[in-house]
């Protein structure tokens, strides 16, 4: 399977392409999405970032934005990945109460089947965010949730699908790992 991974900037990349080693993995850098012409790829996965949200940026993300809307392959946003899906269809972000969500929390999926097969109906994973999504938009559906909104989302139609922790973090259970193999077996 070939993956491209657009890199936001997320310093949990390393972690990222540890858990994607037997695959073949394309990088581009977020600046370079547009300017060149892509890879073929299989599946695509937009990466957490670090520093700027889309939330008052969104000309800084066009180029993602655009991507998730006219993209015909499936895509899986992780933490600002998350944050581009939901806005690409129209998702209102809200800034969490608190500073910033750093560590572990507990999410409820609403859903058992495709990314969620296997997965118990309540996990921990890890966060690090500011911003949430509370309400879906009609595009898209939430599958999972914390006490904070909406942790997983995906697309009605078409094979997208975001989640606000990262999977691709220190966990000790192996959830993330298996999401992560769960996107990837649906879609190879």
């Amino acid at each position: 399977m070939k993956i491209l991974v657009i890199d936001n900037g997320s310093r949990f990349l390393p972690q990222l392409l540890k858990k994607l080693a037997k695959q073949k993995v394309t990088i581009v850098r977020r600046g370079f999405l547009g300017r060149r012409r892509l890879p073929d790829f299989d599946v695509a996965i937009l990466s957490g970032g670090h520093g700027r949200s889309i939330v008052n940026h969104r000309k800084f993300y066009k180029s993602e934005i655009e991507f998730v809307k006219k993209s015909k392959k499936p895509i899986l946003g992780i933490c600002l990945g998350f944050e581009i899906i939901a806005v690409a269809f129209g998702g209102k972000l809200s800034r969490l109460g608190k500073k910033e969500e750093r560590g572990e929390v507990k999410i409820d999926a609403l859903e058992r089947d495709g990314i969620l097969k296997r997965i118990p109906k309540t996990f921990d994973a890890y966060e690090a965010h500011k911003w949430v999504l509370k309400g879906a938009p009609c595009q898209l559906v939430s599958v999972a949730q914390s006490v904070d909104g909406i942790e997983i989302l995906k697309h009605r139609a078409r094979p997208i699908y975001g989640l606000q922790f990262h999977p691709e973090a220190t966990d000790r259970k192996g959830i993330g790992y298996k999401i992560l193999a769960n996107f990837l077996r649906e879609f190879s």
